[in-house]
């Protein structure tokens, strides 16, 4: 298995694929991702391509009777899941590039991000709050949105971009 400093995780999530302006940029980001983190390997994972499962009941069942990987890889709802981790808990860095739809994350998105936050694997609940179980590490995300916002002082809220 790669070791923690070693990978850098890129993770694209439009369905315009390589035209998609997200993922031009990314590309930028990821080069100068490489000269930060020189001989690391780039894990790419295009969402869309290849989306991840959604939850279903047998997940959210397992999930909580199998919180630790080395059980919980031998259950086939789980499979996903840890392999998704695995990449996580293999990465320096991650690079997150998705286009804005219906002013939040794309479905792809959102699925990855349910498999991947799971109670007991990678995060716990204690008296004050959730505590994440993995190193942190930088994530870069590139976010790119259409439409046309004008004026000195428009504004269009949405749930992906900081206020």
């Amino acid at each position: 298995m790669v070791g923690p400093a070693d990978t850098i995780l890129r993770l694209d999530c439009s369905p315009k694929g390589r035209d998609a302006n997200s993922s031009q940029f990314a590309d930028e980001v990821a080069v100068k991702l490489s000269a930060l983190e020189p001989g690391a390997w780039q894990v790419h994972r295009d969402l869309a391509a290849t989306p991840p499962s959604f939850i279903d009941r047998g997940f959210t069942r397992d999930m909580n009777l199998f919180p630790v990987a080395a059980v919980a890889s031998v259950t086939q709802t789980l499979r996903e899941s840890e392999k998704l981790i695995g990449e996580v808990e293999s990465a320096r860095r991650i690079l997150i590039a998705t286009p804005m739809h219906n002013y939040t994350v794309p479905a792809v998105l959102k699925a990855w991000i349910d498999q991947v936050v799971r109670v007991g694997r990678t995060f716990e609940s204690t008296p004050v709050g959730k505590v994440g179980l993995l190193p942190d590490r930088p994530v870069h995300i590139v976010v790119s949105a259409g439409g046309r916002i004008v004026g000195d002082r428009a504004r269009q809220p949405d749930f992906l971009t900081p206020i």
